[in-house]
């Protein structure tokens, strides 16, 4: 046994001799003005690039020599070392040009342990190196190692500035990457604007890449391009309350700028700087408003400062590429002082779609206080907080959240006094309920979640209760009252009466659009009533075909969406002063118990109750020009209406296994 193991070793070394004493060698391979001897079964058996040259009957066949250019003499000679002996001769010094080099010859083994090579010696000082050399030859192992390492150490290559030196396409990587090890969006966005400007500032065009010409190959987050359509009648309704968007649960930050050019540390900054004061919402002593976001150009910011132009050849394809990077940054989540200080960027005011970008940030960070997550404004796995899907369990005591990216399941602390009817609304980072305790109490409780607890709010008298929030306060509907109350979160003030409900009403769901609330009730038609929170005006809606049981709303960046159990999906559509619905698709045919919806990027993700007889073929899986995805989420327990929120992670309690709910 031991002799037949040794014997390819022995054959190994009866090859070298002939290889080193030059015996029997019947071709040559001449690299510059150097011919090196060797054996055609050698070169044939291991390279089909060399086999194919041996068996064409042309010139170097016949004459038994050839030419190699690119390829260096010592880098040759290692590659014949390998192939004669057997002998790894890889190094952290060579291994790129070897690697070029067995690629050309495609020798494909020599390929596998160049790639196996890379994945074990991955540094910061060659990570650069290996990834395009990687991605030049489409080595799927590498590029997942390369990027893994890049997440993983991104806090390393921020500190040390080694992303300035990184191409569009590794930080296009980095930037749509989830799973950055970041708790604050903050450096992201601040190796961007450096990026941009370090590359914009060398000499030279770089050429873009089919990363530019095809970005979609990302997961970008698209730009509003129809403020005027989807925020600035919530600004013009709201122009004083624009100002105070970035106050929230604390006060304990620093209000000092940030040089978003000169950091070269990560920001510490958390969440908690969203209380920045509201002048950090002012550029140049202007308020944004709907006046400064509903031009086509932004010239208000275009003169915030007199800092002079610092390229005279500004290259539009680096503007594409900044654009390209700004709308995979989390924007949302950007601290305010730094979005502020962003604005008077040089890059960002000569740039009419980053400007576009950056401040609809703004707006977004007033519309979408009520849970439902923008594009930009997910947070990334490794942010002190989470974006979660939201519902009570019901018969179990338990409140589920899911992690609409990974799946997991997760508990929060239960409530004895919420048992029963419960609803849920969230409001900024923070979970409001109402429900009761026991079977024929005729009183509700509203209670909100915060450092793993719930704290009661109010008692009311009733059962049938409907909670919404318009991102200023929240909206408690007593249908069994008929009387709609209101509440400010941001204070310790008493609820109070807002307006009556109309008789007419009795609501089975509420939903929030803008400055209105629309409530839904109706069985074989959907009645839709609609109130101006301004005015405290009511108006009739036109009926929705199909009932109103079971419907859930939800939203994305630009649009309102509800769906009924019959599979109509509307969209909310405002033409002036006109308000209406106009179904989009139906996505089944048969009835079905919907618990919610939400959309994550441009994904729709719908809850259902699991029946084993439903046919799967029956679902649609994507809406052109909507959603690019469709997927339906099985949950086997009932349970409330479930809510898309956001909550600090560390209020979370055991990770849940399927079985478990």
């Amino acid at each position: 046994m031991a002799l037949g193991m040794s014997i390819p070793n022995r054959i190994c070394k009866c090859i070298d001799k002939l290889w080193v004493k030059e015996e029997l060698c019947d071709f040559t391979v001449q690299i510059n003005d150097l011919s090196i001897k060797c054996h055609r079964f050698i070169l044939g058996a291991c390279s089909p690039f060399f086999l194919g040259l041996l068996r064409s009957g042309m010139k170097e066949a016949n004459e038994g020599r050839v030419v190699l250019q690119n390829i260096s003499v010592s880098t040759f000679q290692l590659i014949l070392k390998t192939l004669y002996t057997g002998e790894d001769v890889l190094s952290l010094d060579n291994f790129i040009e070897i690697w070029h080099a067995v690629d050309m010859l495609q020798i494909e083994f020599l390929v596998e342990l160049c790639e196996t090579f890379a994945t074990k010696n991955i540094k910061l000082e060659n990570f650069s190196e290996i990834f395009s050399t990687a991605n030049l030859f489409n080595s799927k192992l590498v590029l997942s190692s390369v990027k893994a390492f890049l997440i993983q150490n991104i806090k390393a290559i921020y500190t040390s500035k080694l992303y300035l030196e990184l191409s569009f396409d590794e930080m296009c990587f980095i930037i749509s990457s989830h799973g950055l090890h970041f708790n604050s969006e903050d450096p992201v966005l601040e190796m961007v604007l450096n990026w941009a400007e370090y590359k914009h500032g060398a000499k030279g065009s770089e050429v873009v890449n089919k990363f530019t010409r095809n970005h979609k190959k990302f997961k970008t987050i698209e730009p509003v391009h129809s403020l005027h359509n989807v925020s600035m009648e919530f600004l013009q309704h709201n122009s004083l309350e624009v100002e105070s968007a970035f106050v929230t649960e604390s006060t304990d930050c620093e209000n000092k700028p940030i040089d978003v050019t000169h950091n070269d540390n990560e920001s510490n900054r958390s969440e908690s700087e969203d209380s920045v004061q509201t002048d950090s919402l002012c550029c140049n002593s202007k308020t944004i408003s709907s006046e400064n976001l509903s031009t086509d150009r932004f010239d208000t910011i275009s003169h915030c400062s007199s800092n002079p132009p610092f390229s005279e050849n500004l290259s539009s394809d680096r503007f594409d590429e900044l654009n390209i990077l700004l709308r995979q940054v989390r924007t949302c989540i950007i601290s305010p002082s730094l979005l502020t200080n962003v604005l008077k960027h040089r890059l960002i005011k000569r740039n009419d779609n980053a400007c576009q970008i950056i401040l609809s940030a703004v707006v977004k960070r007033m519309s979408f206080r009520h849970g439902q997550w923008p594009s930009s404004g997910i947070y990334r796995q490794f942010h002190k907080y989470g974006s979660f899907c939201v519902t009570y369990m019901n018969g179990t005591g338990k409140f589920l959240l899911i992690d609409p990216l990974d799946e997991k399941r997760y508990t929060l602390t239960s409530c004895p006094r919420l048992c029963r009817n419960i609803q849920l609304v969230a409001f900024d980072k923070e979970l409001y309920a109402t429900g009761g305790q026991f079977v024929n109490q005729i009183t509700s409780d509203i209670f909100v979640y915060r450092d793993k607890s719930w704290t009661h709010v109010v008692e009311i008298t009733g059962t049938s209760i409907l909670l919404a929030s318009n991102g200023q306060y929240i909206y408690v509907t007593n249908v069994s009252k008929h009387v709609i109350y209101q509440h400010n979160p941001k204070c310790n003030s008493p609820m109070v009466k807002f307006t009556d409900l109309p008789a007419a009403c009795f609501a089975t769901h509420v939903m929030s659009y803008h400055m209105y609330l629309l409530f839904f009730n109706g069985f074989k038609e959907t009645e839709i009533h609609m109130l101006d929170l301004q005015d405290k005006r009511w108006t009739r809606l036109d009926n929705l075909d199909g009932p109103a049981k079971n419907i859930i709303s939800f939203r994305n960046d630009d649009n309102h969406f509800v769906l009924q159990t019959n599979g109509n999906l509307w969209v909310l559509k405002e033409t002036g002063e006109n308000i209406r619905f106009t179904r989009v698709a139906k996505l089944w045919n048969l009835d079905q118990v919907l618990y919610g919806a939400v959309v994550y990027g441009d994904k729709l993700v719908i809850f259902y109750k699991y029946l084993e007889h439903w046919p799967k073929d029956t679902f649609v899986h994507k809406l052109d020009n909507v959603f690019h995805s469709v997927s339906y989420y099985k949950l086997s327990s009932p349970c409330s209406k479930l809510i898309p929120v956001v909550l600090p992670k560390s209020s979370l309690l055991k990770i849940l296994h399927k079985w478990d709910v």
